[in-house]
């Protein structure tokens, strides 16, 4: 979980360092973000309440997009902008709007677009669609600190959304996208004999993992 779980009011928090070294001259509100070229910035949970856009949307899908619109203003506020975020956790009220959520967020990331996680979770009322997100120390995302491959092959599962399977924030940091543990040549779920079906899920999204991993070991090296 991102920090500032429970803010009321949009925020832009603390500075997270990669090489965890304390610098208590870096203590500063997210107004001062652009200022840190080395850290990592972690949003509030992000909703419609908290950005004070009302709670009557006619979609899940509408209030995504509203949403969206709204974090990208208060980011530039800030001098940030959504190009800057790395990894982006998606909370929606009932997992079966998600694909027109999913939709209506692809619009605002476009380009090495963040890693992602999506959940169904319970959110207050009036509320169907809440994000938090994690920003880069630099400006956008170069094709070495995105890993987004939507090609079906044996070596990983593919990209089937806008994400990037991972993305690097750190020479030594990197935020995988939620995986599931499908076959990466059939994106099916596995047919197993000497497996339960979880050890089989288990153990594909596991391997993809690796996969993502050795591919950005190998992407740092070059």
């Amino acid at each position: 979980m991102l920090l500032h779980q429970r803010s009321r009011m949009p925020c832009l928090g603390r500075r997270i360092d990669p090489s965890h070294r304390r610098d208590p001259s870096h203590r500063r509100s997210g107004a001062a973000a652009s200022s840190a070229p080395g850290a990592l910035w972690a949003t509030s949970s992000l909703d419609v309440r908290a950005m004070q856009l009302g709670s009557s949307w006619e979609s899940a899908a509408a209030e995504c997009d509203a949403l969206l619109m709204a974090i990208a203003e208060w980011l530039a506020l800030k001098s940030r902008h959504l190009k800057d975020v790395a990894f982006a956790e998606v909370q929606v009220r009932d997992l079966s709007c998600f694909e027109e959520v999913n939709a209506a967020y692809a619009k605002h990331f476009v380009e090495n677009p963040p890693a992602r996680v999506c959940i169904e979770t319970p959110l207050p009322p009036g509320v169907q669609v809440r994000l938090r997100l994690l920003l880069r120390p630099h400006e956008g995302a170069s094709a070495r600190d995105a890993l987004r491959v939507q090609s079906i092959s044996t070596w990983a599962m593919a990209c089937i959304g806008p994400y990037s399977q991972a993305q690097r924030l750190a020479p030594d940091l990197m935020c995988s996208s939620g995986v599931l543990g499908l076959v990466p040549h059939s994106m099916a779920l596995p047919k197993v004999e000497d497996l339960t079906q979880a050890q089989a899920e288990l153990w594909l999204l596991m391997r993809s993992l690796l996969a993502v991993l050795q591919a950005f070991m190998q992407m740092k090296d070059m």
